[in-house]
């Protein structure tokens, strides 16, 4: 059976409100696909690969957007993987109360990329929780910095032609300053604002 879920219903399930580009883009049809579940997915693949601006599905690089009927299992299963931690498990350290995380996409590697709610913060960062370290990254400071990471990326380090239609339908998620560069072609450029975001930051989740 399909379950179907919107961004509204599950942002209702989760009480938690996605960043404002992600509305944007989900706005734009461009989620569509990740509103159904994986066995609609598997049925209508074809359909959703022609489309080149179904969100992630066909740009390269190491991210992989969890389904919405699915970002709850993904939750539970964020929250299996704690409890390898044998103080997590014991109740001896527990994630600050301050935070929330909500995974929303993954590496093939298994490690998942989650939203980070801080309390008093407006809208969520985006952290890497690594699946077999327990340790939980920054990886970007807000949404729109994580989306050229990730597009940038697939261009740098992937070979994506930069001029690839998928690539292309992204490129207008992208706010202003990043969407230039892009246009601009100048994939040295893409490198180098990308390395000079910095190294990951380890974040001190557990107290």
């Amino acid at each position: 059976m399909n379950t179907v879920v919107t961004l509204e219903k599950l942002e209702s399930m989760l009480e938690i409100k996605f960043p404002r580009t992600f509305h944007d883009i989900y706005n734009s049809g461009a989620m569509e696909w990740l509103k159904h579940s994986y066995i609609w997915l598997r049925e209508n693949r074809k359909t959703v690969e022609a489309n080149a601006e179904s969100f992630f599905y066909r740009v390269g690089g190491d991210c992989e957007p969890v389904v919405f009927p699915e970002i709850q299992e993904t939750i539970k299963h964020f929250e299996e993987m704690l409890a390898y931690d044998e103080d997590y498990k014991n109740g001896k350290v527990k994630i600050n109360p301050k935070y929330r995380f909500i995974p929303f996409a993954q590496m093939g590697s298994g490690d998942l990329y989650c939203f980070w709610y801080e309390e008093g913060k407006d809208e969520p960062r985006v952290a890497v929780y690594g699946h077999d370290t327990g340790d939980m990254d920054l990886w970007a400071n807000d949404f729109d910095e994580f989306l050229f990471i990730q597009l940038g990326t697939s261009v740098v380090s992937w070979d994506d032609d930069i001029n690839d239609e998928s690539i292309q339908a992204h490129i207008k998620f992208l706010k202003d300053e990043y969407k230039e560069i892009f246009k601009c072609g100048d994939i040295n450029k893409i490198k180098t604002l990308i390395e000079d975001m910095g190294e990951l930051k380890l974040i001190e989740y557990l107290i």
